[in-house]
């Protein structure tokens, strides 16, 4: 499988100590520091022109971890990245509700993953990263060797320099826990002072760090009916929409229909808010006067629902979870709504389940 990532590079000291971290969590990992923005298994038409958009600026926001919560290897320990220079090329089909971020740690030690997570908690990452001189996306392959021969050297100087001590007593003690954990809490206490002693850009995020899974915190834009559950004994698979085909979806709307200056927009079956997104870039590129007033997004599944809202309710848009064909929903959507944009899911008629099959054909039967 092939990728476009962003490397970064170990000018900054920010991004020499997030090297330093990642080597002392995994010393024999082959690839350096970098952000997966999109991943796919064949060259696709029109992609290259991917890597040719310069990157001035990344966000860090915060650290989280995948696998820990249910106990199942391999657990990752990452911090998250957003940039609206990125967000329209973010794609991982095999993984829909992955988003940008920097692995730090991936293996199989749970009470190490653990208490890394643990102690990145203790420091507001939060901060800009620009680049004077702007990064490209490169094209690799999932677990080919992306580290030169010189990259030993470079991690060898940033060690001296943070920590007082050379790669090799790194190499020698990482092979414990509280050695390598000892190591980390040394740089971000570095990290921590630097954050103190010098100018850091904090920027307002689109994304609500804060946000948790808590029904309270949840309620205000979220319908939430204890029948919102998929009634199937098929598969129910996931699908996000590829942002090339969002930006295109968008553009022909606009070609095609006369759509009024005061937008409410509609999206019933929101995901991840792909067409949400190319709707904004959409009247920011082509400088029309068309506003949006209203924005409102349904998704069934609630943890697409939710990174929906931590994605864009900085950015106007409001989002239900439930089912966008129930009663309740239609005063949100219906007649109010002067575009909808939506990429319905839908499954193969092999795939349904045997319950569901009859419902639908009974539904069928009884409209007739």
């Amino acid at each position: 499988m092939k990728y476009y990532a962003l490397f970064l590079n170990t000018d900054g000291f920010i991004e020499q100590c997030l090297a330093l971290i990642r080597f002392i969590c995994k010393p024999s990992s082959k690839s350096c520091p970098h952000i997966t923005v999109r991943v796919y298994r064949s060259d696709h038409l029109g992609l290259d022109e991917i890597i040719k958009e310069p990157i001035t600026y990344v966000n860090m926001i915060e650290a989280g971890a995948f696998n820990l919560d249910n106990n199942n290897p391999p657990y990752i320990v990452y911090i998250r990245f957003e940039s609206e220079e990125l967000e329209a090329i973010d794609y991982k089909p095999d993984f829909p509700m992955s988003f940008m971020h920097l692995t730090l740690y991936e293996g199989n030690d749970f009470d190490f993953a653990k208490a890394l997570l643990k102690e990145l908690k203790t420091l507001d990452l939060h901060a800009r990263l620009s680049f004077d001189n702007p990064l490209y996306l490169r094209k690799n392959t999932i677990g080919k060797d992306t580290k030169n021969k010189a990259y030993g050297d470079i991690i060898d100087g940033i060690s001296r320099n943070i920590l007082g001590i050379p790669i090799d007593t790194l190499l020698s003690g990482c092979d414990s826990n509280d050695f390598r954990l000892c190591q980390i809490r040394r740089v971000l206490s570095a990290l921590n002072n630097y954050y103190n002693s010098e100018y850091i850009v904090r920027p307002d995020s689109t994304y609500n760090p804060a946000l948790e899974l808590q029904e309270e915190n949840i309620n205000l834009f979220f319908y939430d009916n204890n029948q919102n559950t998929i009634k199937t004994d098929g598969k129910n698979t996931v699908y996000v929409t590829p942002p090339e085909y969002a930006k295109e979806m968008v553009a022909l709307a606009f070609k095609y229909f006369s759509i009024d200056n005061d937008i409410y927009f509609g999206d019933s079956a929101i995901g991840t808010g792909a067409l949400y997104l190319a709707l904004l870039r959409y009247l920011k590129e082509s400088r029309l006067n068309n506003k949006i007033v209203s924005a409102i997004g349904v998704d069934i599944d609630r943890p697409l629902a939710l990174e929906a809202k931590r994605r864009y309710a900085g950015r106007g848009l409001k989002v239900i979870w439930g089912d966008s064909l129930l009663p309740q929903i239609e005063p949100f959507l219906g007649k109010k709504r002067n575009i909808m944009l939506v990429n319905p899911p839908y499954s193969r008629y092999e795939e349904i389940g045997i319950i569901q099959k009859k419902e639908i054909i009974g539904k069928i039967i009884l409209k007739k």
